[in-house]
């Protein structure tokens, strides 16, 4: 249901305080903007990507409050979407589901309620990749072809296109559950096309998949776009070289893996188990933090047997 109003005094005031309140967000980021102004000369589309991120980073802010009755009204869309937030923040399951079934009454066709209602329903891996495209498909139309135009590049920048980007990194894991790597590939590699600097650490099941599939020249060029020092790349370097016919830097290689994190190698070589519950957190370095990225590692390490009885055999000339 939509909020009620409030009378005509305390809507103003409140949204009064509201415009304070974010102004004053935005001065802490180093961004003054005059938001009056910009409701009076069309700047409503930024005031509610501003409102939406501010949000998602916890600050006191609704967009309802710049509503009243002489200005604008929220269209079903917009108040879904508000739901959808609001139930990410609900204490409890049967709050949250009530709140997915309103944006949903709204809107249809709302990508984050429909994603959140098929995570939560028990259909099959096929089923849920061909319902993770249609989904997509609803995105995509949304969205329009324009923002696709306009916005690839620095796609996960517009607050509007991460409903679609986070159908999409879903669909690239229902892929991978269904042993579809190629088209699991394919949709990785489009996602960094859009937002190459990767909010989602899509690179990193890129990498992995890469390497399961001996695509050594895309590891390489992969590995040489990011150029980072992250468990995945390191270790997946190791990998990357044993696989090089010449074998060149592969014991550089290790020794960068191991300075990173160690506790790797007890994961890819089988002598530890993966706990059943992912760590909360992590410090560099961790064991924590080879348990988050390991997973990925093993299954492409797992693709080359003669590579992990290489491994083994470092890790008992190493003494460990």
């Amino acid at each position: 249901m939509p909020p009620k109003r409030q009378n005509k005094k305390n809507a103003a005031l409140a949204k009064t305080e509201s415009v304070k309140s974010l102004e004053a967000s935005l001065k802490e980021k180093g961004i003054h903007v005059d938001l009056n102004d910009l409701m009076k000369n069309g700047g409503l589309d930024l005031i509610k990507s501003l409102v939406a991120l501010l949000k998602a980073k916890g600050k006191d802010v609704n967009w309802n409050d710049f509503v009243n009755d002489d200005g604008f009204e929220l269209t079903n869309e917009e108040r879904a979407q508000d739901l959808f937030y609001e139930a990410m923040e609900a204490r409890s399951e049967k709050r949250t589901h009530a709140l997915i079934q309103q944006a949903l009454e709204l809107d249809p066709d709302n990508v984050d309620a429909r994603l959140w209602m098929l995570r939560t329903s028990d259909a099959k891996t096929g089923g849920r990749v061909e319902a993770l495209r249609e989904i997509m498909e609803v995105a995509v139309r949304k969205l329009g072809a324009k923002t696709f135009r306009e916005a690839a590049g620095s796609f996960w920048g517009f607050i509007e296109t991460r409903p679609y980007m986070r159908v999409r990194e879903q669909l690239v894991g229902a892929l991978l559950d269904a042993g579809r790597m190629e088209e699991a590939v394919a949709e990785c590699e489009g996602m960094l096309e859009l937002n190459p600097n990767d909010n989602q650490g899509i690179r990193y099941t890129l990498l992995t998949c890469y390497l399961s599939l001996n695509r050594q020249a895309e590891a390489r060029r992969l590995s040489k776009q990011y150029d980072e020092d992250s468990v995945t790349f390191v270790w997946g370097k190791v990998l990357l070289c044993w696989l090089s016919t010449s074998k060149a830097g592969l014991g550089k290689a290790l020794a960068a893996a191991r300075k990173a994190n160690a506790h790797v190698e007890g994961y890819l070589t089988g002598k530890k188990k993966l706990p059943k519950k992912m760590p909360p957190h992590y410090s560099m370095g961790s064991k924590e933090e080879a348990v988050c990225y390991a997973e990925s590692l093993i299954q492409a390490w797992g693709c080359h047997p003669e590579a992990l009885d290489w491994l083994r055999e470092q890790v008992a000339e190493n003494g460990k």
